[in-house]
């Protein structure tokens, strides 16, 4: 980050040779000044020999905020570290809200082995904010052993839509492990969205280096508060730097069907969809999406989209509502369903032209 203020130091270095790998130790006393118009303090010894730190004793603390730091950091790693951030401005400016954090981590610097936990509390970056987010983590990027992850939050705006509380669980082994979110919205009845309920489920393998995941979407459950939809059979997905795949995937509700599959691949810039329903209720996706419950029916659907290397997207879609009804109030206490008869819509878009054929049936 951009950082502003002064800093004084007063200490003492020592060492032997001005080669780059020439061990030396600096000897920090007192560190003052500013940093963000705030106080700055601090003292602590680093030491460096045979491409490692060797850190004792480091304490930075600028106002109310405090970074402790002991231990060994280079090819070799046995680090601790304790910190109480009140403004989190202090790693990104973009960032607000604050930090309380301890652990350690321990191994190769390639894959160490990290224990710690951390709290923030009053998050905001961008429009995404949450009133409070604790973490407890445990684990081995060497894969000697499972390892452990459990991220839970509460108060979380995103995407416009209120989360009352979310949470993430990892456990297993990096090329072994089971992740679990779950999320509980009331909706927002400014909008009149509905609330639910949510759980995703997925097990797979990471590649760390390639950082990219591969694994099985095992389940997708959402209950809402006029019934539910969850997920027909497992899905295989891929996700990475230079590709995002999915298998089709496809949610029941009773008869219904929703079904979803899609590839993206950065090189050579790429990308396919393929989507369709079948009896899917109108009314649960117009309350999801736009709070409307007056409108009822039957979505039959099926469409496609995709977009090759250097080229403009191209697609079509072919929409038909089954058994259309309209809810009309007549008084507070009394509404009267209408059938408004059944229509279909073809949408087709290529590099040249769109074009679209409406057939009602009144």
């Amino acid at each position: 980050p951009d950082l502003s203020g002064r800093v004084d130091v007063i200490g003492e270095i020592e060492g032997r040779g001005f080669e780059a790998t020439a061990p030396w130790t600096a000897r920090v006393t007192k560190l003052s000044g500013s940093l963000y118009g705030r106080p700055l303090t601090g003292s602590g010894e680093i030491a460096y020999r045979n491409g490692s730190f060797e850190l004792k004793r480091i304490q930075v603390a600028n106002a109310g905020s405090r970074v402790d730091i002991d231990g060994l950091w280079g090819p070799e790693v046995d680090l601790r570290w304790s910190a109480n951030l009140k403004t989190l401005a202090l790693i990104d400016p973009s960032l607000h809200g604050e930090l309380v954090s301890a652990g350690s981590a321990r191994g190769t610097q390639a894959r160490p082995d990290i224990k710690g936990e951390a709290s923030v509390r009053n998050l905001r970056y961008g429009s995404v904010t949450a009133g409070s987010i604790d973490a407890d983590l445990d684990i081995d990027l060497g894969d000697q052993r499972n390892s452990r992850v459990d991220v839970r939050a509460s108060g979380v705006l995103a995407g416009g839509l209120q989360f009352e509380a979310m949470r993430l669980q990892a456990n297993g082994r990096v090329a072994d492990h089971d992740l679990k979110l779950t999320a509980t919205s009331q909706g927002d009845p400014q909008r009149k969205l509905a609330g639910f309920k949510a759980t995703i489920a997925a097990s797979g393998l990471a590649d760390i280096t390639a950082r990219a995941w591969t694994g099985t979407l095992d389940e997708a459950t959402f209950t809402f508060p006029d019934g539910g939809a969850s997920l027909a059979q497992p899905a295989a997905v891929e996700v990475g730097r230079a590709l995002i795949k999915s298998a089709p995937a496809c949610l029941v509700a009773d008869d219904a069907r929703l079904c979803f599959e899609g590839e993206w691949q950065r090189t050579p810039g790429s990308w396919r969809v393929l989507y369709s329903a079948q009896d899917w209720p109108l009314r649960r996706l117009l309350t999801t999406l736009l709070g409307r419950r007056d409108f009822d029916g039957k979505l039959q659907l099926s469409g496609w989209a995709e977009q090759q290397p250097g080229r403009d997207w191209v697609g079509g879609a072919a929409v038909l509502i089954d058994k259309p009804t309209f809810d009309v109030r007549r008084n507070k206490s009394r509404s009267e369903r209408v059938e408004i008869g059944g229509g279909r819509l073809d949408l087709f878009a290529d590099e040249d032209e769109f074009r679209a054929v409406l057939d009602m049936d009144m």
